[in-house]
């Protein structure tokens, strides 16, 4: 690195990728150099269904020049991944953020690869209150120590993901290379204008918040290694790193420590066994079916008639 900063008209450039290709783009190389550092990756909903082939393709590229990848897909309220191939969890990022699981306890290996993803986990109800949970300091400090290059996925369509995109080392938006989005980061677009599982816009998006986000920080992209140091994030400032959980079963894994058990409480059989025979006891005394010596009941009477 030489210190330099990056200018302006570089950090607006659009990006061609086919991840099909086997090559990345010059814009997209990353320093074959050691250490963790976070990119995140703002998709457009066009493209959301395009963007984990793309998140693929990335990976396998700086993987081949000795980096560590991991995808994490920090989209909660339209969860992407696992990619194709992948097991199917029920834990993950928000297992970690809420519930306490370790980061070795949601990780998932993909068939054919040598890296792996993060799911999306378990289903928050306020996806804006996960993007801003305390947690992500620690998580994000697990793993930088690990010197993995973290793949961020996440909606370039929601204003909550802005705290958390602050924290990104390099930013980039996934999306259409003619519509113009907040922001000067580069933008990775597909090299074919009819890409493979390119989605249609929902028509229930709504417009009001899909029209534009907000700007986002100005966090360069950064793509070569002429281009400047990269900021000190708060989560890498001092004390020690906290060290990683251990790994859980691989078959059936438990609940998470701190997970919320479903409770599930047995019909009261006996409760009720015992009130039925109390009803049918009292209807025999009061229709003489049965005598008490010393209680005299109407039905008693008429029953001795």
């Amino acid at each position: 690195s030489t210190g330099r900063s990056l200018m302006p008209e570089a950090s607006r450039r659009t990006i061609k990728l086919d991840p099909d290709a086997g090559t990345l783009p010059e814009g997209l190389l990353l320093p074959p150099e050691h250490g963790g550092e976070v990119l995140a990756f703002l998709v457009e909903p066009a493209l959301r269904n395009w963007a984990p082939s793309a998140l693929r393709a990335l990976a396998r590229g700086w993987q081949e020049r000795g980096r560590i990848p991991l995808i994490v897909d920090a989209d909660f309220a339209n969860p992407s991944l696992p990619l194709e191939g992948a097991p199917t969890a029920r834990e993950g990022l928000s297992d970690v953020l809420f519930f306490g699981a370790s980061v070795d306890r949601v990780l998932l290996d993909l068939p054919g690869e040598s890296f792996s993803l993060v799911p999306a986990g378990t289903v928050v109800p306020d996806a804006a209150e996960a993007w801003a949970h305390d947690a992500w300091g620690n998580f994000l400090r697990t793993l930088r120590s690990r010197n993995l290059v973290v793949l961020l996925l996440l909606p370039a369509d929601r204003e909550g993901v802005v705290p958390l995109v602050a924290r990104a080392d390099r930013v980039f938006r996934i999306g259409n290379e003619l519509v113009e989005g907040p922001g000067a980061h580069p933008l990775i677009h597909p090299a074919s204008s009819t890409p493979a599982h390119a989605a249609t816009p929902r028509e229930d998006v709504d417009e009001t918040t899909a029209a534009s986000a907000p700007p986002l920080s100005d966090v360069s992209g950064m793509t070569r290694p002429d281009q400047g140091t990269l900021a000190i994030k708060p989560e890498q400032q001092g004390g020690a790193l906290p060290a990683a959980g251990a790994p859980g079963p691989q078959n059936a894994p438990a609940p998470s420590e701190g997970a919320r058990p479903i409770s599930r409480r047995p019909f009261p059989w006996l409760l009720v066994t015992v009130i039925l025979v109390l009803v049918l006891l009292a209807a025999a005394v009061w229709f003489g079916w049965i005598e008490i010596p010393g209680v005299d009941l109407p039905g008693q009477a008429a029953f001795h008639g």
